[in-house]
């Protein structure tokens, strides 16, 4: 087979031995892209999958809060439905003065809440919530914001639990101020139907 091969060499000029070299290059060349492509579109199927998933999410995120809230040794409030204050949270919200702090913020508050068309006193609860825990704790000035750190540090709890208080606060002022009765949540809850 070497003869063979060695006689091939020696019968074919520079040119055409380079050719078969260029070819036999690119034949390499485009099994490894192929390969390649294979592999990119496996990653593509895995990455769909994935986010396929992603939809179960927040519903993943609700459960674990339920299950932190529930295994706290002293909420702050309390995780029957409608949210209200435990007596520590009480005591905590007198403490930090949070009805004054939540005055303060109040305004911001009102600015970012979105009234949804047809929106119930579910939907006044659930925002008051997501924007005192998750918009609030962005635009707290300092010295808020080190007073309510350092004491949910002290506490042993989360910064989001100080701030649900807010949010309880801020969703009584909502729930007022368009004319409903905190016991009307319950009714709209997707949850409870």
């Amino acid at each position: 087979m070497k003869d063979v091969f060695l006689f091939l060499i020696e019968q074919l000029n520079s040119a055409v031995f380079i050719l078969l070299f260029i070819l036999g290059v690119l034949f390499w060349l485009a099994i490894k892209f192929g390969s390649w492509i294979e592999k990119q579109s496996g990653h593509d199927k895995r990455i769909d999958k994935f986010e396929s998933r992603l939809d179960i999410l927040p519903a993943l995120q609700e459960r674990i809060n339920i299950i932190y809230e529930n295994f706290q040794k002293n909420p702050l409030v309390a995780t029957h439905s409608p949210l209200d204050l435990t007596k520590e949270g009480q005591k905590l919200s007198e403490q930090l003065k949070i009805k004054e702090i939540f005055e303060k913020y109040k305004e911001i508050l009102i600015k970012s809440f979105k009234k949804p068309d047809n929106f119930n006193a579910y939907d006044v609860q659930k925002q008051s919530f997501d924007l005192a825990i998750n918009y609030l704790k962005t635009k707290l000035e300092n010295e808020d914001e080190k007073i309510l750190k350092n004491t949910a540090f002290e506490r042993g709890i989360l910064l989001d639990d100080i701030l649900s208080i807010i949010g309880i606060h801020f969703r009584d002022f909502l729930l007022n101020k368009y004319n409903f009765k905190v016991s009307e949540i319950d009714s709209h809850d997707p949850t409870k139907k």
